[in-house]
């Protein structure tokens, strides 16, 4: 199925809990026509973080899920020490989880490793590039994860976890 993800516009992060008040980006994720995920993310020396996430009821502005991190879920390090082939480090967070009216917390670690610094990739519309491919391991659902940056692009592939056979990949890429 096609996902589009759009950076919106800076804004105060609405959502409940540490970060809100926060300027941050807006990002949203559809999947399909019907599947909304608003996140907010922020870039802090070099790091790439997710501070709160939204997910929608189809078809409505009505929340089903929301969620933010403490401190904020990584997304992406860029920091040289971070980005070199072999590097390894550890991410714990705290997630808190509101659905139906009930808030959950959950403690996760996340394992990274950094498997190529230059893995030859085609971003579309752009052309040859070159990626930093990460792994995850750990406790958190993406867990098992492979993925694929470029620099001033973002994620361009994504592989799913042994046993899941979903696979996301850039197939446009717009700068407006």
């Amino acid at each position: 199925s096609m996902k589009t993800q759009t950076v919106v516009r800076m804004e105060p992060v609405p959502v409940a809990g540490p970060h809100q008040g926060k300027a941050a980006l807006r990002v949203e994720t559809r999947k399909g026509v019907n599947d909304l995920t608003v996140s907010w993310m922020v870039v802090e020396a070099g790091r790439i973080v997710r501070l709160a996430e939204e997910s929608y009821v189809a078809n409505t502005t009505r929340v089903n899920v929301r969620e933010s991190w403490q401190p904020p879920r990584l997304r992406l390090d860029e920091r040289p020490e971070r980005a070199a082939v072999g590097a390894t480090w550890r991410e714990m967070y705290s997630e808190a989880t509101w659905q139906g009216g009930t808030t959950t917390t959950t403690a996760h670690t996340e394992i990274w490793t950094v498997d190529a610094g230059a893995d030859p990739c085609v971003v579309p519309g752009q052309g040859m590039s070159t990626c930093l491919r990460v792994r995850k391991s750990g406790s958190s659902q993406d867990a098992g994860k492979t993925y694929w940056f470029a620099r001033c692009v973002g994620k361009v592939k994504e592989a799913g976890r042994p046993g899941i056979s979903q696979t996301e990949e850039l197939v446009e890429f717009v700068v407006n």
